[in-house]
């Protein structure tokens, strides 16, 4: 079986079209799985369909750990992450999306990690604004990049 009908097949087990709403980042972060997933099979033939949907719902539901989020658990620290709110973190996810989208993990600095941190809960979002809104109750535990 080649790669396009390895690729045929996943389009086939999880669907074209969830797909497609995917970012580039996350599309990539995809195929990646999937490319470890075929390494560690061998064939195409011992990949079951179950496990091309647990790759699939792993990575549409942020679970795979990855370079790109050791990275920032690491220049950020456990007390950093522990004390945003979910609201800063989906800014965070956003921003850090959009810096690997136009940057290669290699080029990217742990100041450039940190300054978007900073950048987010000090301008856009600081805490003082995070607990008038309510929003920081909804962070009951830590916030953590795996």
């Amino acid at each position: 079986m080649s790669l396009n009908e390895y690729t045929k097949r996943v389009n086939k087990v999880i669907g074209a079209d969830l797909i497609e709403n995917f970012s580039d980042f996350k599309f990539n972060l995809l195929s990646r799985a999937y490319n470890t997933l075929l390494a560690e099979k061998s064939t195409v033939d011992k990949i079951t369909d179950a496990e091309i949907l647990w790759v699939f719902e792993m990575v549409r539901d942020h679970l795979i750990p990855h370079n790109y989020s050791q990275m920032i658990s690491d220049s950020l620290g456990l007390e950093r992450l522990k004390t945003i709110s979910l609201r800063q973190a989906r800014f965070l996810d956003k921003n850090y999306d959009e810096l690997m989208e136009k940057r290669s993990l290699d080029n990217i600095s742990c100041e450039e990690i940190i300054g978007v941190y900073e950048i987010i809960t000090e301008h856009v979002a600081p805490i003082e604004i995070e607990l008038i809104g309510g929003y920081y109750e909804e962070n009951e535990e830590p916030y953590v990049y795996y």
